[in-house]
C-alpha cells in the first residue's frame, strides 16, 4: 500500500487516497498505472515507453509528463515498483 500525495492523478485518485501495489508486476504494460522510483522519489502514474526513454503521465492535464532516460542500467535511476491493482479512499 501506498499513499498518494498531491493533485497529479485527480479526478481519478485523490490526495491521500490509498494505493495498493502488486510489487509482482514490475514489467510496464502501456497505459496501466504504476508505482515507479526515480531515484530517492516514488511516482505513481502511467507508463508509456518511446525509444530511448519511459514516459510518466499524470490524470490531470495541468501535469506535465515526465521523461525519464532509460538507456543503460535501469537499475541505477529507475525502477518499477509494482503496477497499482486497487484504490481506496476514507469518507467523511
Amino acid at each position: 500500500m501506498m499513499r498518494v500525495t498531491g493533485e497529479s492523478m485527480e479526478p481519478d485518485i485523490k490526495h491521500n487516497d490509498a494505493v495498493l501495489i502488486d510489487q509482482s508486476q514490475r514489467v510496464p504494460h502501456p497505459g496501466l498505472l504504476y508505482a515507479v522510483g526515480v531515484e530517492d522519489l516514488v511516482y505513481l502514474k502511467s507508463v508509456n515507453a518511446e525509444p530511448g526513454k519511459l514516459v510518466l503521465s499524470s490524470y490531470n492535464p495541468d501535469y506535465p509528463p515526465i521523461e525519464v532516460g532509460a538507456r543503460g542500467d535501469l537499475s541505477n535511476g529507475i525502477r518499477i515498483i509494482g503496477r497499482a491493482v486497487w484504490v481506496g479512499r476514507e469518507l467523511n
